[in-house]
């Protein structure tokens, strides 16, 4: 993806007002496909879980052959894969810090299935797309009210990934950085005091040094004096 087409997609999930979740029946629910939508969650967008491709292989006999014909997964076994998606999903809104409320209970599909059986009422019925319908319809009412208030809602993240985010990752830091560099500033200093009077015991200083070479000096030469006379 460009980042023309990300920023071109970012604009198109900003404007939705609910969140369809796709998940494959072939590894459902995984929690990081939630990562992606977690910006859009955090808004309080309601979200249902449509869990796609439902279906499964059968042996058939047709001609006295058998043969493997895709067909719709049984009623359990979708209710099944459901359940465990609305578990996973469960437990990672909760993660998130999102309100598990906004979670609808998760249908199931098979669009291949409903194709070739030539989209009749009953094909789409027995395919899951009755109940994904009737899903949509129950998900208009949470949807029209986030409706209602989303000026206030993009305002509110507005203020709380850009400004409170930049406030948090830019500046409450600095106090903190400007602390450490002081109290490093002072142990250096307290170190040079310290190795500066080290220094001051070990050594005499330049005038002791030269008032000792000049009472020598003196010594010397009343030895000299004294041996002449």
């Amino acid at each position: 993806m460009t980042p023309d087409n990300a920023a071109l997609t970012r604009r198109f999930t900003d404007s939705a007002d609910g969140v369809l979740w796709l998940t494959s029946s072939t590894s459902p629910g995984q929690e990081q496909e939630l990562d992606e939508l977690g910006r859009e969650l955090h808004r309080n967008k309601p979200l249902l879980p449509v869990v796609t491709r439902s279906d499964e292989y059968e042996e058939d006999e047709i001609d006295g052959r058998l043969v493997k014909c895709l067909c719709n997964k049984s009623a359990p076994r979708r209710a099944l894969q459901e359940h465990d998606v609305q578990m996973r999903a469960e437990d990672k809104l909760v993660a998130m810090g999102v309100d598990k409320a906004l979670l609808k209970p998760p249908v199931s599909i098979s669009a291949y299935v409903a194709r070739e059986a030539g989209q009749t009422a009953a094909a789409m019925s027995d395919a899951g797309f009755e109940r994904l319908y009737a899903a949509l319809l129950d998900i208009t009412g949470p949807t029209l009210a986030y409706k209602r208030r989303k000026r206030a809602e993009v305002l509110l993240h507005h203020l709380e990934e850009n400004v409170l985010g930049s406030l948090q990752s830019d500046v409450l830091p600095l106090p903190g950085d400007l602390g450490e560099s002081s109290q490093g500033a002072l142990a250096r200093l307290e170190q040079q005091r310290r190795t500066g009077r080290a220094r001051g015991r070990r050594r005499p200083s330049r005038g002791v040094r030269v008032a000792r070479g000049r009472h020598d000096a003196c010594a010397g030469a009343s030895r000299i004096a004294a041996r002449v006379r």
